[in-house]
């Protein structure tokens, strides 16, 4: 069975983001995010409505990366340390992997 281990955590760069793991320094951005309903209109999750929500969410997110159980970027830009969304994989079912294989006849 495939199995997931996140530690380090992976950052990943592009030309202009960085996409690294989610801080409690986040917490006023993702209060932000996640009590907009337009934001959370696809999201079947209840709106954050205080600061401890994010702060919690912040706080389960990363314990959950801890026990590899999801993954979740926070995405910033390279000029400002700023989370400007999220990102990642919270259904993950390692049990359900399938390795698929390419041949190419030469």
């Amino acid at each position: 069975m495939l199995q997931f281990n996140f530690a380090p955590f992976p950052v990943l760069e592009t030309e202009n983001l960085i996409l690294r793991q989610i801080s409690q320094n986040d917490d006023h951005e993702v209060i932000a995010l996640r009590s907009n309903p337009e934001t959370m209109k696809f999201i079947p999750r209840p709106l954050a409505e205080t600061i401890e929500d994010a702060q919690k969410f912040i706080t389960d997110c990363n314990a959950s990366i801890e026990k590899n159980d999801l993954i979740n970027w926070a995405i910033t830009s390279k000029k400002e340390d700023k989370l400007i969304g999220m990102i990642g994989f919270f259904r993950m079912q390692p049990e359900n992997f399938r390795r698929s294989w390419l041949y190419l006849k030469s």
